[in-house]
């Protein structure tokens, strides 16, 4: 939660709202069952200092940009990049193909890791070579898509996932190209770039 309400990019999932302990009611009163569509409308509460939830389930809630097109992940499956650049490229003279499309992708994902590490946070959670392979293998779950008619695809990708992600700390960041996996407590930037296959 920290992360996300703190950074702002476009190329990030935006974080509108957070409401870390509160507790969703289950009392019969608390749940309203909307009249037109049966639609549920749940309520919630903040939780007191050291309270023990018996009668309610405790969360932290976060309000989060919508992104209508699903993951990078869906998107492949079902043809969406390969279609979105082969109508760009009979669209307009010289037009774009598959491999600029995602060569346009993955500066767009570099660009947000680096600005992720300008602001002292790795994420954390980027597979490596995350868009190449999701081309391959069909994996992308923390690559989200929002509509946007002014990019060219139709879309703008949106790095999610935050949950691995670290606030880099005095004294750390700067262990050279070491792997995460050979220094736990140490999180570099380097480890990002790494996994990201650059």
């Amino acid at each position: 939660m920290a992360v996300l309400s703190s950074v702002r990019h476009p190329n990030i999932v935006q974080a509108y709202a957070c409401m870390p302990d509160v507790a969703l009611e289950t009392e019969a009163s608390a749940v309203i069952t909307g009249e037109t569509n049966g639609t549920q409308v749940l309520r919630f509460r903040n939780l007191l200092p050291n309270e023990v939830c018996l009668d309610a389930t405790a969360c932290d809630i976060m309000v989060m940009e919508l992104c209508d097109r699903g993951t990078l992940k869906d998107a492949l499956a079902q043809g969406a990049l390969p279609a979105a650049a082969a109508a760009l490229s009979t669209a307009s003279s010289g037009g774009i193909t598959l491999l600029e499309a995602v060569l346009g992708l993955l500066i767009e994902m570099a660009a947000t890791l680096h600005y992720l590490h300008q602001t002292q946070v790795v994420h954390g959670g980027v597979k490596a070579s995350a868009l190449l392979r999701a081309i391959e293998h069909g994996v992308a779950e923390n690559i989200l898509l929002k509509s946007d008619l002014v990019c060219p695809l139709g879309f703008k990708v949106k790095l999610a996932g935050f949950g691995s992600a670290k606030i880099l700390g005095q004294g750390r960041g700067d262990i050279g190209l070491q792997r995460i996996s050979c220094y736990d407590a140490d999180i570099a930037r380097a480890d990002d770039v790494s996994a990201f296959g650059v």
